[in-house]
């Protein structure tokens, strides 16, 4: 069962990479810097500007609803989630029967650490990701026209 959670977890670290790139392209596109490549390839690597300090600047320099930006950190507390623990089988109760479900700790904005069902979250980051990366497109898009 592990094995099919671990799967998930590559396809969804290699989703919000992705997802990652389209918030570089934002930002690189919106400040349009002279040396294009060296912008994109060092000052948006991962080691100097890290994801919540992207979404930051993306709020603060493009018209972006607060729930997107809302989502973009919930979509980085699920990636740190699954990116730092992995799932484990737990016992529960359901009626009179027992059955094994995958869990995995995440930290919540407070600090707090919750156990959550792996393929709800699973769900969740997928649901997460409809909804903000057209509308990251969109709006690189749309400085894209400006330009």
């Amino acid at each position: 069962m592990i094995d099919k959670e671990l799967k998930r977890i590559g396809d969804m670290l290699n989703q919000f990479y992705n997802l990652e790139l389209y918030l570089n392209r934002l930002i690189t596109k919106y400040f349009n810097p002279e040396k294009e490549v060296e912008f994109f390839n060092i000052m948006l690597n991962t080691s100097i500007t890290s994801f919540g300090a992207k979404v930051k600047i993306i709020s603060n320099v493009v018209e972006v609803d607060k729930i997107i930006i809302e989502n973009l950190h919930e979509l980085g507390r699920i990636r740190n989630g699954i990116a730092h623990v992995a799932p484990h089988l737990v016992l529960v109760n359901k009626g009179d029967k027992k059955t094994l479900t995958s869990k995995i700790s995440i930290m919540k904005g407070n600090g707090e650490i919750v156990l959550k069902d792996f393929w709800e979250w699973s769900k969740r980051f997928d649901e997460l990701l409809d909804i903000v990366v057209p509308i990251i497109k969109n709006k690189t898009n749309s400085i894209n026209k400006e330009l």
